[in-house]
């Protein structure tokens, strides 16, 4: 059993937080996040969206531009309906955008991959950490690997679309991989 001085847990909770910023900062930089800038275009021509609430067609003359087979069946596929102005005055509807759902699918994928990168980076770090023979500096990378682990894992599940079932399979597989290692690298070790 290693006890670690104030100083070494300080530097193994340090270590452990710059890695794992490190992990997802680099990432970042040569693999930029999409932006919805780039599937929505804002300098796009849009009339003001129409409110969606009951229309006085006594005072205005105009009938609910939301009442509308093809605005349903726009938001039913997931598009987003645009309105513009008709010849009197009215709004009515006009197209069905659908860059948001564009946008969705590459966020997606993008967050999938982020998953697998900071699996293998994690999973390699942990391993890194048990064969590293500074004590206090593998607890750092150890610590780290998890904590790059878990982010990945968090950011894929709050931003990406993933399935129930999937994430218990993964979440499965990662605790399996911890359990392995630990009792691989970590219980035999002190067995011997």
């Amino acid at each position: 059993m290693v006890n670690f001085s104030l100083k070494q847990t300080a530097l193994i909770i340090g270590i452990a937080i710059v890695f794992t910023f490190f992990v997802f900062f680099t990432v970042e930089a040569f693999y930029p996040q999409p932006k919805y800038e780039d599937y929505c275009n804002q300098t796009h021509k849009y009339s003001p969206r129409p409110i969606a609430t009951p229309y006085d067609t006594q005072k205005t003359g105009c009938s609910d531009p939301w009442i509308n087979k093809e605005v349903e069946k726009c938001q039913v596929d997931k598009g987003t309906p645009t309105f513009k102005v008709g010849d009197n005055g009215c709004d009515v509807y006009d197209t069905c955008d659908f860059c948001s759902v564009q946008f969705q699918k590459q966020n997606d994928l993008y967050q999938r991959n982020i998953f697998i990168i900071s699996a293998i980076v994690g999973i390699a770090s942990i391993l890194f950490g048990l064969y590293f023979s500074v004590a206090f500096m593998s607890g750092g990378f150890l610590f780290g690997g998890i904590l790059v682990l878990a982010v990945g894992t968090i950011r894929y599940f709050a931003q990406g679309h993933v399935d129930r079932y999937l994430r218990m399979i993964v979440l499965f597989a990662e605790l399996l991989i911890l359990i392995w290692i630990g009792y691989k690298k970590v219980v035999k070790k002190d067995k011997e």
